[in-house]
């Protein structure tokens, strides 16, 4: 299934569709920005990663952005974790096992970067995973789960690293996978 948002005016969908183009059907409605933004997939297909903006009526400082999961049969969003202040959001995915969460957060209000946050589905723990002055963003997990691979430009130019991930927790710095 393909899960996409659709924005007609001020309102917006959340919709899931067969491959083949069949069975269009909408698991959430509402206002543009608080309509969920679907980013990934669980494994599984139980959940829907996906990004929530509430702009305050376009005060960028009171920006509310946050992480979600969004349960493909009744379009159910449980809250993983929540931003204030800042514009941007990209980016994610869930471990193979299900237990966690990575994305891209933009650094600071005004910033053109993001660093990248694990957080569990169930929203009890979060870390910043990755931090510095590059651009961190594009965040998946290996296939076994043992990490994530991630693109950045703190080399220069838009290059793959990884990071090895254990119970949740960074293993070591972020090291070098494929230059561009």
């Amino acid at each position: 299934q393909l899960a996409y948002f659709w924005c007609s005016g001020e309102n917006a969908e959340l919709h899931i569709i067969n491959m083949d183009g069949t069975d269009d059907r909408i698991i959430y409605s509402g206002k543009d920005e608080n309509t969920p933004w679907p980013v990934a997939w669980s494994d599984d297909g139980k959940n829907i990663l996906a990004f929530t903006k509430d702009d305050k009526e376009k005060n960028k400082d009171e920006m509310v952005i946050q992480v979600v999961l969004v349960n493909p049969e009744d379009g159910a969003i449980k809250v993983v974790n929540t931003f204030t202040g800042l514009q941007t959001a990209c980016c994610g995915s869930i471990s193979p096992d299900g237990k966690y969460v990575v994305y891209s957060i933009q650094q600071a209000k005004d910033s053109h970067a993001n660093d990248l946050f694990i957080s569990t589905t169930d929203g009890s723990k979060h870390e910043l995973l990755v931090k510095d002055e590059s651009n961190d963003v594009n965040p998946i997990w290996m296939p076994d789960g043992a990490g994530i691979i991630f693109l950045s430009d703190r080399a220069g130019t838009n290059d793959i690293w990884s990071m090895q991930i254990e119970n949740g927790q960074a293993q070591g710095e972020a090291e070098l996978a494929y230059s561009n």
